[in-house]
């Protein structure tokens, strides 16, 4: 495997954590790119990137998964919206392939897709908040006829 380092494109190495997980990362020190591998495999999950990208694919994936967990889209019709919305085929619709500005734009879709199904809830007023109306009430009305100026 050929994989190149998005940031300065040294070759990416095969490495592995302490916990056994493998990864491809930059050859060159202080380099940030790579990407991570399918568990159990030596198959990239996607394409190399740098931490911010590789941030931002956190971010997305936190957010798209809800989409099926719970419950709006089962998995496969959430991978079909995301390959509708960016006019992709099914098979490159991964967000590990995404880069930073489709990252972005992908945060900025669900944004929207979660505000147009958030439940419109009746705000009503607490207990504590109607007593301390009634109290600021009482001291902003006169006490008495007597203390009332009539004209």
């Amino acid at each position: 495997m050929n994989l190149r380092c998005p940031e300065c494109d040294s070759p990416l190495v095969l490495k592995q954590t302490e916990k056994g997980d493998h990864f491809y990362g930059c050859s060159a020190d202080g380099c940030s790119g790579t990407v991570w591998c399918h568990p159990g495999t030596i198959n990239p999950m996607g394409i190399p990137a740098v931490a911010k990208v590789r941030y931002l694919r956190y971010r997305c994936h936190r957010r798209f998964d809800r989409m099926w967990k719970e419950g709006y889209y089962t998995r496969d019709k959430a991978y079909a919206w995301l390959a509708a919305w960016f006019k992709l085929p099914e098979d490159q619709a991964h967000i590990g392939m995404f880069d930073e500005e489709k990252c972005l734009r992908l945060l900025e879709l669900l944004e929207d897709f979660y505000a147009s199904r958030a439940p419109r809830k009746v705000m009503r007023k607490s207990r504590q908040h109607k007593r301390a109306a009634s109290i600021k009430r009482r001291r902003t009305e006169p006490e008495t006829d007597e203390d009332t100026e009539w004209e």
